[in-house]
């Protein structure tokens, strides 16, 4: 498995957006956000780990993650998703 690729779309004082490219098979190891963000699925599917709860979001699903929300991406398949930071990044 490889790490996914990430390039910025904006980047701003008060939010920030990066779009996420991811093969399948992709991991993209289990984390903790430190600010509050959204996820919107773009091109393909995923399954997300959050806490202990696994749930796959596919294209147009999107989800809220608070901050320190421990959380893990595997791509189910070729992926392509958004990242919003929804405050500063600290």
């Amino acid at each position: 498995m490889t790490e996914s690729i990430s390039r910025f779309v904006y980047k701003g004082v008060h939010s920030q957006v990066l779009l996420f490219t991811m093969k399948s098979g992709d991991l993209l190891k289990t984390h903790r956000a430190p600010v509050n963000v959204l996820i919107i699925a773009g091109k393909g599917s995923m399954e997300m780990t959050i806490e202990e709860k696994t749930i796959v979001l596919q294209q147009g699903d999107h989800i809220l993650l608070e901050a320190n929300t421990k959380h893990s991406i595997h791509a189910i398949e070729d992926l392509q998703f958004y990242l919003i930071k929804l405050e500063p990044h600290g």
